[in-house]
């Protein structure tokens, strides 16, 4: 009988998780209309799902255990704003 509990489960829908992991990826900048994959898409679901077992551990109600979760799917970029690269390098 394989009864397996999961301490670090995923509170949000697949689609939603999958839409979020969506944004680590990066337009290509030498291929207009190709997208470079996000490589730290694994390492954000598994910081989502950690932030999972230690907000419940913690006492949070589950709504904001669930909002924790998409906070933690979100890429930086997405919550903070990118410098175009001509403001990096003083050339406009």
């Amino acid at each position: 009988m394989n009864t397996s509990f999961d301490p670090a489960p995923l509170l949000i829908s697949r689609s939603l998780a999958t839409a979020l992991l969506r944004l680590y990826d990066y337009p290509d900048p030498r291929r207009p209309g190709r997208m470079i994959p996000g490589y730290d898409r694994p390492h954000a679901l598994r910081t989502a799902r950690m932030c999972v077992a230690v907000a419940t551990r913690l006492g949070h109600p589950p709504a904001r255990v669930a909002t924790f979760q998409v906070a933690c799917l979100l890429p930086a970029r997405a919550i903070l704003p990118i410098p175009r690269s001509d403001t990096l390098t003083g050339m406009r």
